[in-house]
């Protein structure tokens, strides 16, 4: 698995003649197989930093590098798979080529039906391989959008706010499934939340970003086992620090 570091990251939303300051000194290391999550308020930057270690957007200025410089990250490649808020499947493709396309589409082909068959049986989906994006609940349909992100056998994983469409019954489900595949695997993992106790129970490392344009305003380790329950008294604490720490930034920023 892959270690990534942001050096002194900074991003400018430009609208028509406008710009807008989004992030300003991104500095983190992120190490190899951690599990950690961005915790902010919604358009705090999350996002905007996401898609910068996706590749999908370049830095006003800074960079990201994966391994101690042994490349930068400056486009989309597959050992970084991204998953977002909407599973968004092809609808004219069943469960089973939504979850194969991509490595169709880059002629990754060698082995593919039996990694396909393996992920239907590690998501639990081998009953719905025919089954069109249409006729799945979200739940059903963001565990086939989790397939697809696995079956390049990626070394980063990124997730924006995959499960804030859900139910409570689902989220908790799909967060149970999310710890099951970082044990098993050891993907790197980079999680944007903006439900605190959701950090808690996944991240080793919670990162909070706050103020505008966005800063690192406070890093909390996570030295909990898993799974975590949110009633015990360590995580309890850990939760009203979380939250007085917030009522720090929004007081600053008012």
């Amino acid at each position: 698995m892959s270690k990534i570091k942001i050096e002194n990251v900074c991003h400018i939303h430009h609208q028509g003649d406008e710009k807008h300051d989004t992030l300003r000194n991104i500095n983190l290391a992120i190490e190899k197989s951690e599990f950690l999550v961005i915790l902010g308020e919604s358009g705090c930057g999350k996002t905007t930093l996401l898609n910068i270690l996706s590749g999908l957007l370049i830095p006003s200025s800074g960079d990201v590098w994966i391994d101690d410089n042994r490349y930068r990250v400056n486009r989309p490649h597959f050992s970084r798979s991204l998953i977002t808020q909407q599973p968004c499947l092809l609808p004219w493709l069943n469960v089973k080529e939504n979850i194969a396309f991509g490595c169709k589409l880059r002629s990754d082909t060698e082995d593919l039906p039996n990694r396909v068959n393996k992920l239907l049986r590690f998501m639990g989906l081998e009953s719905f391989k025919k089954s069109y994006p249409k006729n799945l609940s979200l739940g059903m349909a963001q565990r086939v959008a989790f397939a697809r992100a696995l079956i390049s056998a990626p070394e980063i994983l990124l997730f924006d706010e995959p499960f804030t469409s859900l139910d409570f019954y689902n989220r908790s489900r799909l967060q149970v499934e999310l710890l099951r595949i970082w044990q098993k695997e050891r993907y790197t993992m980079v999680f944007v939340t903006h439900d605190i106790e959701e950090a808690i129970l996944l991240g080793q490392r919670i990162v909070m970003l706050g103020n505008s344009p966005a800063t690192i305003e406070h890093v909390f380790e996570v030295d909990e086992p898993y799974p975590r329950d949110l009633k015990s008294a360590r995580i309890f604490d850990l939760k009203i620090d979380i939250q007085n720490k917030f009522k720090e930034i929004l007081d600053f920023k008012w």
